[in-house]
């Protein structure tokens, strides 16, 4: 009977505490409507710290108005007349212009001949210094064939070594030989007889031993062009 008298008592007394913590939860919003509605809690974290006052005395003074006078024009000077600028096209340094020379005129074919006993290095030199163009030579002859302005044949004309200066002509055959015999002479174009018949008229006469066994004298090429022989057979 002890035991269930407590039990009731004791869930009393919590059923109690339920409802007044259930009614100041009713009442506590009441209490915070009661206070200064307008005392709003400052958000910002710094707002309790005190405000700094500026200092009238840090503004700076206004800088003064620069002095605007535009300063006076130099005064040019007198005109003085230039220097004259050197040509650039004349070189004082550089060597005149010689003098144009005569014209030695076109080359020419020639055949010098040298005296007998003229070295060749003395007969390279006098061709040299005629301006003498050297195409061949004959060594033991002394003789070359060379190209040579007018004026060099008159420098060569005054040297003591050169005995002869003749112009190199060359000579065509325009016609073969009319002998009914040439076929039958097989050295005639060996030495070339061909070429040379019919393109060199003689103007000299000469003598010429034939070592031959005869000839026939009555034909045309050979008639009053005979002198008298001798024969080795008849004594």
């Amino acid at each position: 009977m002890s035991g269930t008298v407590g039990s009731s008592a004791r869930f009393r007394a919590l059923t109690f505490i339920q409802a007044a913590l259930i009614v100041g939860s009713l009442f506590a919003p009441m209490a915070s409507l009661g206070a200064d509605p307008t005392a709003s809690p400052d958000p910002t974290p710094s707002a309790t710290a005190p405000a700094t006052t500026p200092d009238p005395t840090a503004t700076p003074d206004p800088t003064a108005t620069p002095d605007v006078t535009p300063e006076p024009a130099p005064t040019d000077p007198a005109p003085t007349d230039p220097a004259p600028t050197p040509d650039p096209t004349v070189d004082p340094t550089s060597a005149p212009t010689p003098a144009p020379t005569a014209d030695p005129g076109p080359s020419a074919p020639y055949i010098v001949t040298f005296a007998v006993g003229t070295s060749a290095v003395t007969q390279a030199a006098i061709l040299a210094a005629a301006g003498a163009t050297s195409d061949q030579a004959i060594p033991q002859l002394r003789m070359h064939a060379v190209s040579l302005t007018s004026a060099g044949v008159a420098a060569l004309s005054n040297e003591n070594a050169v005995i002869r200066i003749d112009t190199d002509l060359v000579r065509a055959a325009e016609a073969a030989p009319g002998d009914p015999g040439y076929p039958t002479q097989w050295a005639l174009s060996k030495i070339g007889w061909d070429l040379a018949f019919g393109s060199v008229t003689p103007t000299g006469s000469a003598v010429v031993a034939l070592l031959d066994t005869g000839v026939d004298a009555s034909h045309p090429d050979l008639a009053g062009s005979l002198v008298g022989g001798t024969s080795v057979l008849d004594g």
